[in-house]
């Protein structure tokens, strides 16, 4: 992991009584770079698919998966396209949090001009009814842009737990159906 924000929320998704699955639960993983959500989720028992945009991050996260010895089903293509029509119990999503155009593949993880929008507008469909969604925001992104985008697609957000590391504030969110 190379950002802060992906070893925070997987030590949630690893440990917090929140996300015990009930039988058959299913999970999506949504830009899922190296897979550690997914895999943590794997574990947990969760029936995991996840999706990326960068088919670099699709290898990487089957390499895990294979050596973490949990199963894992992998798209990869832009945003909820991969599983459209499908619903979850739970996303999992640590997608870029700041603004702006990538100018390079690894950039994608971290920044892009639209992603905030399109996931809070796609997300509502993405969820089975009672399903939730939990996320992670850094202080040093455009946390007003996802809470906000989120509300205005009609999901109920709340801080789940939150962190400060001294120059950053990290913070998890569950987001639900309203």
């Amino acid at each position: 992991m190379v950002f802060r924000t992906g070893r925070f929320l997987a030590e949630f998704i690893a440990t917090s009584p929140l996300l015990e699955p009930a039988e058959g639960a299913t999970a999506l993983d949504m830009g899922t770079g190296c897979g550690v959500l997914g895999i943590f989720a794997a574990s947990r028992g969760y029936q995991v698919t996840a999706v990326d945009v960068v088919p670099e991050a699709v290898s990487c996260a089957r390499a895990n998966a294979i050596l973490n010895r949990v199963a894992v089903e992998l798209h990869q293509g832009d945003l909820f396209a991969p599983v459209a029509g499908r619903t979850f119990d739970v996303v999992l999503f640590s997608l870029p949090k700041f603004r702006g155009t990538p100018t390079t593949t690894f950039e994608q993880s971290w920044r892009s001009p639209d992603v905030i929008d399109r996931l809070a507008a796609e997300l509502p469909a993405m969820l089975k009814p009672g399903g939730r969604a939990y996320f992670v925001l850094t202080s040093h992104g455009d946390c007003a842009g996802m809470l906000n985008g989120l509300a205005q697609a009609g999901l109920a957000v709340e801080r789940v737990l939150w962190q400060h590391f001294g120059v950053e504030t990290l913070a998890i969110y569950s987001a639900t159906l309203a």
